[in-house]
């Protein structure tokens, strides 16, 4: 695993797609594909593209963006810290599982909420939060919540109980359109 981290420089902009998910990486790894195919065909191909002089430029500019986007990798690379950063990530969720278990829901919110910014693939955390959601009578919030879990990798382990919380979903969902219509109906029967 550490290996695989430190091949990530090679290429400007993949330590930051690939590690930490960042969406400027892609631009950045798309930006710099674009300028390697430039500097190859201009080169190699078709050599009256642009003049020698806007060729070398091409290449001096290349070569920058690879040595300065490397020096940014490995400089992340290296003030990143892997396990401290799982062991934060667990000690949020025990945190947060602990106000939950003792219904303490707006602290065990804020803490879930936290945890996933921190990593948006945590599917233990998006599940409780879902969960949370619907206890506090947030439905829509915990519906949308559902959906982006079960697109998540990784939630494939949590299918069943995800289904469950569904369930129990829709049947809040069900309650409170009863509950709606019982109220609706009431001042009718007051007129008659």
């Amino acid at each position: 695993m550490r290996l695989a981290r430190w091949i990530t420089v090679v290429w400007p902009g993949l330590s930051q797609l690939w590690l930490a998910g960042a969406w400027w990486g892609l631009a950045i790894a798309c930006g710099f594909a674009w300028m390697v195919n430039l500097a190859v065909i201009s080169t190699f191909v078709w050599t009256e593209l642009i003049t020698p002089w806007q060729r070398v430029g091409v290449w001096v500019l290349l070569v920058t963006v690879w040595a300065a986007a490397t020096v940014l990798s490995v400089r992340q690379l290296r003030s990143s810290n892997p396990e401290a950063e799982q062991a934060t990530a667990e000690d949020l969720f025990r945190r947060a599982s602990r106000e939950y278990l003792n219904g303490n829901w707006i602290k065990a919110e804020q803490l879930l909420t936290h945890l996933i910014r921190l990593n948006a693939r945590d599917v233990d955390a998006q599940l409780m939060l879902a969960s949370l959601l619907r206890r506090t009578g947030q439905l829509t919030e915990a519906s949308g919540r559902l959906r982006r879990l079960e697109a998540t990798d990784g939630a494939e382990k949590w299918r069943s109980e995800i289904a469950r919380e569904r369930k129990m979903l829709e049947g809040q969902f069900s309650k409170h359109q009863n509950v709606g219509s019982e109220v609706t109906e009431a001042p009718e029967a007051k007129a008659a």
